[in-house]
């Protein structure tokens, strides 16, 4: 092989060298940073064996994409972790490290369930620390006086007194004695403002998720929980046609959190009272619960009232309410306990037409295998539209072959049209703007390549040339060319 033609494989040879690495690591860790783990609740929560310096944000490094570092002692406990799965899930000698942090609550020590402690760090063990019986699921914590084997606490002049910022200060430098903690990312329906959810229905005519977290000034208020498209959810009968029953609303939720709806209270006959059915009312707030109360009887899915009687009980208030408008007032300041339920009518992503029938693109996130845009929706076709150097009815293929310098084009025109259509979901995966750039480089190279090879070739031809006794050119021109018959 001579040097020029070499030359056109180098842009190969780059582009394979850089292949991310896969390894062997469970689903909810960055196979790049963790190699190794161990699963506490599939699809959910995961153990990712890894190093790293500075607090315990430097750690998101270990997950993967669609996941973060466990934030809050309930958002374990709706995500499905129990206390006896936190200790039987790690090995020997091993600790996962969560961003749960202490408190004194209760008359003892356990987990902050506001997340706005610094003060240990809770985890899950093979052993159980004395402490953590106010936590939920977690069973183990470490402290500035709890080090070794690879846990260390070093915090900055502004992080003193060390031993009440153990959360900002821990680092992990032996990855075969743990890692991370990794939970998913919150439900689709939910908002960057709700650190968890639960979800209750996802079916071909709507969704209906409990989101979590925090809001004052009416149930209205809640909306910033629900992500874009996705509202609060109105009314008893709007929850029926979505999909939810009654045992689902029930079954969904864990400990004592509560998801409120915009639904309120009403006389509905023979002295039962329920939810309202006109969303007329303000009196009282309907939503789900583990525990029914005895006014459920009159709703036909929603299955737990509050109203002022339950002032101040788990974060949730009723400020400036006469006692029938709750409605218009509640508001909630404890994450822990709770949030509010966001709808969204119509067709699920990944489902397309009048009917919402699953399309090609599948029902699991993320949609094309993140390598793509999907179609969907009601004016949809449900197939999926691959970024580039990806193929395949759900884009999990890679395709071969160098791709011209046009389809670079068509797939930044396919972006824009993607970027300003209301139709279709891209759900996870990488950014094809970022594909694109790629792309443009590797052809900026591969025709940087083939100008210098082709300029290495002319000047080999011309010096063979002139070696022979002049040039190609100048032959013709004394009719002295190989070629020419005399």
């Amino acid at each position: 092989m001579n040097f020029s033609s070499s030359l056109f494989l180098l842009p190969v040879v780059f582009f394979y060298c850089f292949e991310p690495a896969t390894g062997s690591a469970p689903s909810g860790c960055n196979s790049s940073n963790s190699p190794s783990g161990v699963t506490f609740v599939t699809g959910a929560v995961y153990g990712c064996d890894g190093n790293w310096n500075g607090g315990m944000s430097a750690a998101e490094v270990l997950c993967s994409t669609g996941h973060h570092v466990c934030s809050m002692d309930a958002e374990l406990l709706a995500l499905g972790l129990t206390k006896e799965v936190c200790r039987n899930s790690v090995p020997e000698g091993k600790w996962y490290a969560s961003k749960v942090s202490g408190l004194w609550r209760l008359n003892q020590w356990g987990c902050d369930i506001y997340g706005t402690s610094t003060n240990d760090v809770f985890g899950c063990a093979k052993t159980d620390t004395a402490d953590t019986a106010t936590c939920s699921v977690l069973n183990s914590r470490k402290t500035m006086y709890s080090g070794g084997d690879g846990w260390a606490f070093t915090a900055t002049q502004q992080q003193q007194p060390l031993d009440t910022s153990e959360l900002n200060a821990i680092q992990h430098n032996n990855i075969s004695s743990g890692g991370v903690m990794c939970c998913k990312n919150g439900p689709v329906g939910c908002s960057s403002s709700s650190p968890y959810g639960v979800t209750f229905v996802s079916g071909p005519q709507g969704s209906v998720y409990g989101c979590a977290g925090t809001w004052s000034g009416g149930i209205s208020a809640a909306n910033s929980l629900c992500a874009p498209g996705f509202t609060v959810c109105s009314t008893d009968n709007q929850l029926t046609t979505i999909g939810l029953t009654k045992s689902v609303c029930r079954g969904s939720v864990r400990g004592s959190q509560w998801y409120g709806s915009k639904v309120s209270g009403a006389d509905v006959g023979n002295n039962v009272w329920g939810c309202d059915p006109g969303g007329a009312s303000s009196n009282d707030v309907w939503g789900c619960s583990a525990t029914d109360t005895g006014a459920a009887s009159g709703c036909q899915v929603l299955n737990h009232m509050r109203s002022m009687a339950d002032s101040s009980v788990g974060g949730w208030t009723y400020p400036g309410s006469t006692g029938t408008n709750e409605a218009d007032h509640i508001s909630h300041s404890d994450p822990s306990t709770g949030g509010a339920m966001c709808c969204r009518e119509g067709c699920n992503p990944g489902y397309y037409g009048t009917n919402c029938s699953l399309g090609e693109c599948g029902s699991q996130q993320p949609l094309c295998n993140g390598n793509g845009f999907c179609n969907d929706g009601q004016q949809g076709d449900g197939k999926c539209s691959c970024d580039y150097g990806w193929e395949g009815t759900d884009c999990s293929m890679k395709s071969t072959g160098v791709t011209s310098g046009m389809s670079f084009l068509q797939d930044a025109e396919r972006e824009q049209a993607i970027t300003t259509s209301s139709v279709g979901t891209r759900k996870g995966g990488s950014s094809s703007l970022g594909q694109l750039l790629v792309g443009v480089v590797i052809g900026v190279v591969v025709a940087f390549v083939g100008m210098v090879g082709a300029l290495q070739l002319n000047k080999w031809m011309n010096n063979n040339s002139a070696r022979q006794g002049g040039s190609h050119s100048q032959k013709l021109a004394n009719g002295n060319d190989e070629g020419d018959v005399l």
